[in-house]
């Protein structure tokens, strides 16, 4: 079979999926390649598909500070495993939406994942091996990446708290929380723990069938219940090292149709070891966040009156301490509305209120521009009295 059977949703790509039969019938196709994708060589060199060849993500994906490989190294990876530009790349093992994702990235036309957990194929009997795969060399200039599939580092502390994007967080409790920073269960040194400001907690337990296979759409729908399939708005997920971030943004995107998604391939390991940047649920980190929102309207007033509605509604709730509007006096109609918060945890929780998203929507209908968000993180307070 071509791929696997199980039941379509709406506007999904199930082409993507291949059947360990499938697979089995085209190992000895110089046109398909078949790659393993996993944190270590231990169990690949214990056994793997055979042919396979291993994609290490610390090794070959990753650069010193857990960002992305440069283009020529990622060239080299794919050239080495005999990938040409018409290949069928099939991906199984720890993490095969990464790889599916980095050669979406960079435009590769015909990538596939095994629908199927990796003991699955030794189980049910098909062939595999403990030599390392061999494929011929070929050359491969990858394309253009796609800023669609990716975000960066800047980018997401950008989005802190922005109502037009959603950073989903689809790590455990324990990582979210701040208990760990790797998914073992260890520490970090020089490392935070926590999670990003604003970021929803969206596990991602509960995707596969008994055999690892990928559930129907309306199971994996289940799983993604808190985030709107219809909404036009962006998506951003995270884990530690991207493995994680990228099966949400696969099944997301490719088997529930949803727009507008983009991975942060950096996660975790890279947000936790910058110094620079802030950080949820760290027992360390209280420093007051600062938003600032700057609109450009004709009608401050009714900005004013429904800014005190919001502060009202929220009287209970509200972890803002103190808002303000001030006119810019050099830039006629426009306005810099100030809201301070104790910390970057007190401003998540704000942001989840309903009233919070009320005001947020209306505020936008009363600009006659697209707001302009920026978040600070206060280094030190003066007083000046």
């Amino acid at each position: 079979m071509a791929a696997s059977s199980r039941p379509a949703g709406p506007q999904t790509d199930n082409a993507v999926l291949v059947g360990t039969e499938w697979l089995a019938a085209h190992l000895a196709d110089p046109g398909v390649r078949v790659v393993e994708v996993d944190v270590s060589r231990a169990r690949y060199d214990d056994w793997h598909i055979g042919g396979a060849v291993l994609w290490n993500i610390y090794a070959d994906f990753r650069d010193a500070d857990y960002g992305l490989a440069d283009k020529a190294t990622l060239e080299n990876l794919v050239a080495r495993s005999g990938i040409s530009p018409e290949s069928t790349v099939v991906f199984y093992g720890y993490a095969p939406a990464l790889g599916f994702w980095l050669m979406s990235l960079y435009g590769h036309r015909d990538v596939r994942i095994l629908d199927c957990a990796r003991d699955t194929w030794r189980v049910e009997g098909y062939p595999w091996s403990n030599q390392p795969g061999t494929p011929t060399p070929v050359a491969y200039r990858l394309g253009k990446e796609d800023p669609a599939l990716r975000a960066t580092l800047p980018e997401v502390r950008a989005a802190i708290g922005r109502p037009s994007t959603t950073l989903v967080d689809v790590r455990s409790t324990s990582e979210y929380r701040g208990d760990c920073f790797w998914t073992s269960g260890a520490m970090q040194p020089g490392g935070r723990a926590g999670h990003v400001p604003t970021a929803r907690h969206q596990p991602i337990e509960g995707l596969y069938d008994s055999r690892g296979a990928f559930l129907p759409a309306a199971d994996l729908a289940g799983v993604f219940a808190s985030i709107d399939m219809e909404d036009n708005a962006e998506l951003i997920t995270y884990c530690t090292v991207g493995g994680r971030a990228a099966t949400a943004w696969f099944v997301l995107t490719h088997l529930l149709g949803r727009r507008h998604v983009r991975v942060y391939d950096g996660s975790w390991a890279e947000w936790g070891l910058t110094e620079s940047v802030p950080v949820a649920g760290d027992p360390g980190t209280s420093a007051p966040f600062v938003q600032v929102i700057e609109v450009l309207t004709t009608r401050p007033e009714e900005i004013e009156a429904i800014t005190d509605e919001w502060t009202a509604k929220t009287e209970g709730p509200r972890k803002a301490t103190r808002a303000l509007l001030a006119a810019d006096q050099e830039r006629p109609h426009t306005y810099i509305q100030i809201v301070e918060f104790p910390s970057y945890d007190d401003a998540m929780e704000n942001t989840r209120l309903p009233e919070t998203w009320e005001f947020a929507e209306r505020l936008a209908a009363l600009a006659d521009a697209p707001l302009k968000f920026r978040n600070l993180e206060v280094r030190r307070v003066y007083d000046l009295g």
